[in-house]
């Protein structure tokens, strides 16, 4: 089964007017590593704000659709941004575009399920961990699971670490000990609905603290 967002881009894009660059270098990400945005005053009038408001809602709108539905790496940027359409800013709007101009330049890309033709059925639940240290001002460091079972993805988690965090490893760690919770209660879920033992994994990209989980 596949699952893509070119259709959706396609058939509400042109509604909203962005100013795609349909020609030009496809940029590489949504947004510059290290970019936060400031909160300066706006300097404009009510028509305009409301305006401006107005279109981010609907920028943003258009984003989250797709950021739920097909493109769950970019919901914390699309998050992100959700949060200043109140403070609509040359700045924040600059970074909306950008990240329209970037859901277009990748809307080939798609969820792919492939059919499970192995002949021996068995239970396995997988999570798969990772963090990013945020050792900047105005940053905290990013935590992510997602879940698999039988090697299709059931869910996924993606949010500031609740904990602040010295350095890499320590934010891989937290990002480990909030999966195993989850996939504790997953795998008892499972294993109740089929009445039959699930083998656990747990995997992280960092070499400090590999291991499975079993």
């Amino acid at each position: 089964m596949k699952l893509g967002m070119e259709n959706s881009l396609t058939n509400k894009l042109p509604k909203l007017n962005v100013p795609l660059n349909p020609k030009g270098r496809k940029i590489s990400a949504p947004g510059q590593p290290g970019l936060y945005i400031e909160q300066d005053e706006l300097e404009l009038d009510e028509d305009d704000y409301k305006s401006k408001v107005h279109k981010m809602q609907k920028l943003i709108g258009l984003a989250s659709y797709v950021g739920y539905k097909y493109r769950f790496d970019l919901l914390y940027y699309i998050n992100t941004l959700a949060q200043h359409i109140l403070f609509s800013s040359k700045q924040v709007l600059n970074m909306t575009y950008e990240l329209i101009q970037f859901l277009w330049d990748t809307r080939d890309k798609q969820l792919i399920w492939h059919k499970n033709t192995s002949a021996k059925r068995e239970n396995k639940i997988v999570a798969i961990s990772d963090a990013s240290y945020g050792n900047q001002p105005y940053y905290k460091s990013q935590i992510g699971n997602i879940f698999l079972l039988n090697g299709k993805v059931i869910g996924g988690k993606s949010t500031k670490a609740s904990l602040t965090c010295t350095s890499t490893t320590e934010a891989e760690i937290h990002a480990v000990s909030e999966a195993i919770p989850l996939l504790d209660n997953l795998s008892y879920l499972v294993q109740e609905l089929h009445n039959k033992p699930i083998t656990k994994g747990l995997f992280t990209d960092s070499r400090s603290n590999q291991y499975n989980y079993v």
